[in-house]
C-alpha cells in the first residue's frame, strides 16, 4: 500500500515502537499487529501539529478546539483547585449582586462583603 519494501517498513515500525508511539499487541512474529499509544504525550503533540497544519491550510480552528478538549479532559483537574480557602474574619454576604457565572466553564465567582 505504501510502495515501500518490507525491510524499510519494518525499520519504520521499530522506530515508532522505540519512540513509544505504537506498540505490538500480537504474538505473531510473521504478521505483527500494532496499536497507537494514545496516552503518549508525543502522540498528543503530533496530533496537535496535524491540526495546526489543517488550520494554516484551511483557516480553521481545529487545533484550538483540540487544545481546549485536551485541557478539559486531561489537565483541568490537575491545575485548577476545587475550592480556595482563605482566612477571612468578616461576615460573608452572598447575593445576586455579588456573584458572577462564567457560562463557558460553569464556575461561579462569589465576592465577600463585610
Amino acid at each position: 500500500m505504501t510502495g515501500k519494501r518490507p525491510p524499510s517498513i519494518r525499520e519504520a515500525l521499530k522506530t515508532l515502537v522505540r519512540l513509544g508511539l505504537i506498540e505490538n499487541i500480537s504474538s505473531d512474529v510473521q504478521h505483527p499487529v500494532y496499536r497507537v499509544v494514545v496516552e503518549s504525550k508525543k502522540f498528543v503533540a503530533l496530533s496537535l501539529l496535524a491540526y495546526a497544519v489543517i488550520d494554516d491550510r484551511d483557516g480553521t480552528d481545529c487545533m484550538d478546539t483540540a487544545i481546549q478538549d485536551y485541557y478539559n479532559s486531561s489537565l483541568r483537574a490537575k491545575v485548577e483547585p476545587l475550592a480556595i480557602a482563605m482566612n477571612y474574619t468578616g461576615k460573608w454576604t452572598i447575593g445576586g449582586e455579588y456573584s458572577e457565572r462564567d457560562t463557558d466553564s460553569g464556575y461561579v465567582t462569589f465576592a465577600a462583603g463585610a
